[in-house]
């Protein structure tokens, strides 16, 4: 995601990801936080946030209380707080339905550019 400072005092913002699950087999939060970045921006300066997510990232637990990632659609909503959005991106889980354990990944990968 794109930010920028078009200001002449530096500054700072927090660039969020959340996720959505429309098709999941027990009922998910409208909206669940999956990576955040705090961006500080000097006076004019423009950053990129890259974030690299897991898909172990959109693991839940299922109706027999395993963890689990399910293939089908999901929703990526690239906001600076849960209410003000700035884009939406429907993302393809392919694969089949797998369990994860203790050791899944819960850290994105988060660069600026």
């Amino acid at each position: 995601m794109p930010v920028s400072n078009d200001g002449d005092r530096a500054t700072s913002t927090v660039v969020q990801v959340y996720l959505h699950d429309p098709v999941a087999e027990v009922a998910r939060p409208e909206r669940q936080l999956i990576a955040a970045a705090r961006v500080d921006l000097a006076p004019g300066q423009h950053r990129t946030v890259v974030f690299g997510l897991h898909a172990d990232l959109l693991s839940y637990s299922g109706r027999d209380g395993r963890r689990l990632v399910e293939p089908g659609d999901v929703e990526l909503r690239v906001a600076r707080s849960s209410v003000d959005v700035h884009a939406a991106v429907r993302v393809p889980v392919a694969g089949p339905r797998r369990v994860v354990g203790h050791d899944r990944q819960l850290h994105p990968v988060i660069s600026l550019r």
